[in-house]
C-alpha cells in the first residue's frame, strides 16, 4: 500500500483547489452549477485516491439496472440481431461455415467483430429454430454488461429477455420470458448446468463460450456439463498456455483435440491480426519495442533472485520426481502443489516466492515510468488531443504509475478489479468522453473493453504470454477513429531479463508484419538506439528441420511443439486426459531411454517427430526421439458396447487378449506387488494405501478366496511378464493387464475384493 505522504501530497496539492472551484460556482445562478471537465476529473481522481487509501470494501449500485426495471413487451417471434449492421464479407463466410457444423471455434483478433458474427448466427439460428435459446458464458463483469448493452442496441428484443447470472445479481434462469442468459464465468461454472436440467431447454440451447481459452482452466471447464445442443467458441487465441505463458497447443490440429476442442468443436474460421490488416478490418499501426537496461542496483538484485531462482527450480523438480510426479512441467503446477503440507509443498511456495518477488522488481524498474512519462510528454507535444491507455500486469505498479502521471499534471484515470465498481465505470466514462485523456490499467481491460478512439497504447509490462499480448494489441486496433495517422503502441520489456522471452515464442515480424514493428534500446538518459532485429528469435519449427539432420538421443534445435501424451512403464501411451493409444509402437521405451524415465512428451502435428525434455545441468532440454511410422490411434469410444453375455468367459486363457469395448468407462486399479515379504493387492487412497483381505481374513470369505485366487494368477503371469504391477479391475469384475495399448485377460472374480 502506498505511504500517506504519497496521497497527502495529491490532496493537499489539489483539494483547496477543488474546494475553491465550488465556493466560486456556488456564487453563479443554479443553472449554471455545472463543473468543467477538469473539476470532473479532479473530482473523481480525488474520490479514487481517497477510496484507495481507505481501501473500501462496499458494494456500490449497479450502474446498469436490472431487467425487471427494463421494458416488458412481449417476445417477437423472429429475432433481429443485427440492426443497422452490414457484415464484412469474412463474417459472412464465417457464419455459412458454422450454420453447416451447428457448433464450432472461432478464431478471430480482438476488434474484428466478434460479437456482431456471434449475434447474427443468433439470429440465423433461431430462424430455424423458434424455441431457441441462448447462454452466453463471459470471463468478467465487464465483458457480462458489454454483451447486455450490444444486444439491446442491435436486436429487437426487449430487457426483460435478457437474463444475467453472477455478476452480484440474483440468480436468473431460463423461462417463457428469458431466452438470452449472460453468465460470468465463475457462477457459469457453479449453476449452469443445473439451471438448463431444471429449465429443460437443452435440446434448444446454444451454448456461446467468449474468450473460450478461459473455459480450459480445470475448475472452470465445469461449466461444460451443461447439456445443449448447439456450441460456439470465439476467442482470438483459443489455444492454451501454461503458467509461464507458452503455447500449449501450438496448431490448430492441437485445440481440435483438446477438452475445448472438443467439447466447442473445431477452429472452423481464422482471422489473424495480419490478416485483418491487409482487409482493412483493423486500422494500421505501427509498434515500437523499446529495450530498457536495469540500473545498478536492479540488476545486481535481479542476478541473485535468478540463481536463487535456479536452484530452487532444480530442486523442485527433483522433489517432483521423488513424490512420483514425472513431469517436466511441474512449476506449471506450483500454485496447487504449495497447498500441500510437505517438503514438496514447501518448496513449492518457495519457488513461487521467489517468482513474485523477481516479477514484482521488473515491473517496478525505475526507467519503466521514466520512459512512459517521455512517450507522453512526447505525444501530448504533438497533438495536445492525444488519448493513450496504459496497461501494466499488478494493480500495484498500476496504481505507482496512476500516482505518478498525476504528480506530473496529466489528464489520467484509473481503472483495475479492486476498485469500487462505480468509481470503475466513472473511470470509463470519463475516458470514453475525453475528460480524462489517458486510463491506466491492469489486465481487466484486456478482455472485454471495446475501446474508442486511442491514439496510443503504452504496454508499460507485460507478462510472457503470447496471447496477452496479441489481445492487448487487437484491443487498441478499432476502425472508426478520427484521425487518420495509424495507431502507434509502444511496447517496453527490460533488457537482458526474462521481459526477452516473449520474442522467442514468436515471430513477430511474421506475426503483424514486419514493417509495423520497430526495435529500440533506450539508454538512461532517455536516448533511443535502433536495432536492426528484435531481442531474440523464435526457435524454427517442425517444418524447417529435415528428418536425416536429426539424430535420435540427440538435442532438438526446435520448437517443443505439438500434441502431448504421457506414457507408462507398461509400455502404454496415454492423452493427457487419459484416453488410451491402442498403437503405441513402443514410444515408452524410446522415452526412458532418452529423459531417464517414463512421463510426458510431445508429437509435433505434420512430421510426427517425439519429443522429450530432459533435465540437464539445471536446464531442460529438448531430446529427439525418432519419428513415428505412424498416427497415433486413440481408443474408440463412440463404439457400440458389447454386452458382457456376449464374451465366452470360459474359453478365455490367461493372457489372451481382452475387448477394450468392454472396459467400461470407470475401471479401478489395483497394484499387485510384495509386503514383508509376501505378495498382496494394494490400492491407493488418498496419500496411503489399503490392502485386499485374503482367505479367512476377509469379513465376506468369497471376496476373501477372490484375492487369493487373483494373486495366484497374478503370479502365473509374471513367468510371462515379470513387470506386472498394475491389474484393471473392470466393473464387471474381470481382472486384466494392460500393456502395449492392449488389454489381456486374467481372470474373473465372482464377487470381488475387501479392502482394510
Amino acid at each position: 500500500m502506498f505511504v500517506e505522504d504519497i496521497n497527502g501530497k495529491f490532496f493537499r496539492k489539489h483539494r483547496l483547489k477543488f474546494l475553491g472551484s465550488e465556493f466560486r460556482m456556488q456564487q453563479k445562478s443554479a443553472d449554471l452549477l455545472v463543473l468543467t471537465k477538469q473539476e470532473r476529473l479532479l473530482s473523481h481522481n480525488l474520490k479514487t485516491r481517497e477510496y484507495w487509501s481507505e481501501q473500501k470494501n462496499a458494494l456500490g449500485d449497479d450502474v446498469f439496472r436490472d431487467s425487471s426495471e427494463q421494458d416488458s413487451s412481449t417476445t417477437p417471434s423472429r429475432w433481429i440481431m443485427t440492426r443497422d449492421v452490414t457484415l464484412y464479407p469474412w463474417q459472412e463466410d464465417c457464419v455459412n461455415r458454422w450454420l453447416e457444423r451447428m457448433n464450432g471455434t472461432i478464431k478471430v483478433v480482438t476488434g474484428a467483430g466478434k460479437t456482431i458474427l456471434a449475434l447474427s448466427i443468433i439470429e440465423k439460428l433461431q430462424a430455424f429454430n423458434p424455441d431457441l435459446r441462448v447462454a452466453i458464458v463471459v470471463p468478467t463483469i465487464v465483458l457480462q454488461d458489454q454483451w447486455y448493452n450490444e444486444i439491446l442496441l442491435r436486436s429487437n428484443l426487449s430487457a426483460h429477455t435478457i437474463g444475467r447470472l453472477g455478476g452480484g445479481r440474483s440468480r436468473e434462469v431460463f423461462n417463457d420470458d428469458i431466452r438470452i442468459l449472460l453468465c460470468v464465468l465463475n457462477s457459469a461454472a457453479r449453476y449452469l448446468p443445473s439451471i438448463v436440467s431444471d429449465s429443460k431447454v437443452s435440446s434448444n440451447l446454444l451454448l456461446i463460450a467468449d474468450e473460450c481459452h478461459r473455459t480450459g482452466a480445470p475448475d472452470m471447464s465445469k461449466v461444460f456439463q451443461t447439456q445443449r445442443r448447439y456450441n460456439l467458441g470465439l476467442s482470438a487465441t483459443p489455444e492454451r498456455e501454461d503458467g509461464e505463458g507458452d503455447f500449449i497447443d501450438q496448431d490448430t490440429a492441437s485445440y481440435d483435440s483438446s477438452l475445448l476442442g472438443r467439447e466447442l468443436g473445431p477452429i472452423i474460421y481464422e482471422l489473424t491480426v495480419y490478416q485483418a490488416l491487409e482487409q482493412g478490418i483493423l486500422p494500421e499501426f505501427e509498434i515500437l519495442h523499446y529495450g530498457l537496461p536495469l540500473i545498478d542496483k536492479e540488476h545486481e538484485e535481479y542476478q541473485i533472485l535468478s540463481r536463487k531462482l535456479r536452484s530452487v527450480t532444480s530442486e523442485f523438480r527433483e522433489l517432483g520426481h521423488q513424490y512420483g510426479i514425472h513431469d517436466s512441467g511441474i512449476t506449471r503446477r506450483s500454485h496447487s502443489l504449495a497447498k500441500r503440507e510437505d517438503p514438496l509443498g514447501l518448496i513449492a511456495r518457495e519457488y513461487l516466492f521467489l517468482t513474485n518477488q523477481r516479477k514484482r522488481l521488473l515491473y517496478n524498474a525505475k526507467l519503466r515510468a521514466t520512459a512512459v512519462s517521455e512517450i507522453l510528454t512526447t505525444e501530448f507535444k504533438q497533438d495536445p488531443s492525444t488519448k493513450a491507455m496504459l496497461f501494466h500486469e499488478s494493480i500495484e505498479s498500476v496504481m505507482l504509475l496512476y500516482h505518478q502521471l498525476l504528480d506530473l499534471g496529466f489528464p489520467v484515470t484509473v481503472e483495475h478489479s479492486e476498485l469500487h465498481e462505480t468509481l470503475r465505470q466513472t473511470s470509463l466514462e470519463l475516458f470514453r468522453d475525453g475528460t480524462a485523456q489517458i486510463i491506466v490499467s491492469a489486465k481487466s481491460l484486456i478482455e472485454g473493453f471495446n475501446v474508442p478512439e486511442t491514439d496510443i497504447g503504452i504496454i508499460v509490462a507485460s507478462s510472457s504470454s503470447v496471447r496477452q499480448r496479441i489481445q492487448t494489441i487487437g484491443r487498441l486496433l478499432r476502425k472508426g477513429k478520427k484521425s487518420d495517422k495509424p495507431a502507434r503502441i509502444y511496447v517496453i520489456y527490460m533488457r537482458d531479463t526474462v521481459d526477452e522471452n516473449i520474442y522467442g515464442k514468436e515471430d513477430w515480424n511474421h506475426l503483424l508484419g514486419a514493417r509495423r514493428n520497430q526495435y529500440f534500446h533506450m539508454i538512461e538518459d532517455g536516448t533511443l538506439i535502433e536495432q536492426k532485429e528484435p531481442p531474440r528469435s523464435p526457435l524454427p519449427r517442425e517444418d524447417d528441420l529435415l528428418l536425416h539432420t536429426l539424430t535420435i538421443g540427440e538435442e532438438y534445435p526446435g520448437a517443443y511443439e505439438g500434441l502431448e501424451y504421457t506414457c507408462d512403464s507398461d509400455g502404454n501411451v496415454f492423452t493427457t486426459d487419459g484416453k488410451l493409444i491402442v498403437n503405441p509402437q513402443g514410444v515408452p521405451k524410446i522415452i526412458r531411454q532418452i529423459k531417464g524415465g517414463f512421463g510426458k512428451f510431445r508429437v509435433t502435428q505434420n512430421k510426427r517427430y517425439i519429443l522429450a525434455l530432459e533435465n540437464q545441468q539445471e536446464e531442460w532440454v529438448v531430446k529427439f526421439g525418432g519419428q513415428l511410422a505412424t498416427p497415433f490411434i486413440v481408443e474408440d469410444e463412440s463404439k457400440d458396447q458389447p454386452q458382457v453375455s456376449d464374451l465366452d468367459l470360459d474359453k478365455l486363457q490367461i493372457g489372451e487378449s481382452f475387448q477394450s469395448e468392454l472396459v467400461g468407462k470407470q475401471p479401478q486399479v489395483v497394484h499387485f506387488k510384495q509386503r514383508q515379504g509376501k505378495f498382496v493387492l494394494a490400492r491407493k487412497e488418498g496419500r496411503g494405501e489399503r490392502f485386499a483381505r485374503v482367505g479367512q481374513q476377509a469379513k465376506d470369505t468369497k471376496k476373501g478366496d477372490d484375492a487369493e485366487k487373483l494373486i495366484q494368477v497374478c503370479r502365473e503371469y509374471r513367468t510371462i511378464y515379470p513387470e506386472l504391477s498394475k491389474i484393471i479391475l473392470t466393473e464387471s469384475g474381470h481382472a486384466l493387464v494392460l500393456k502395449d495399448g492392449s488389454y489381456r485377460y486374467l481372470m474373473t472374480l465372482q464377487t470381488g475384493l475387501e479392502f482394510s
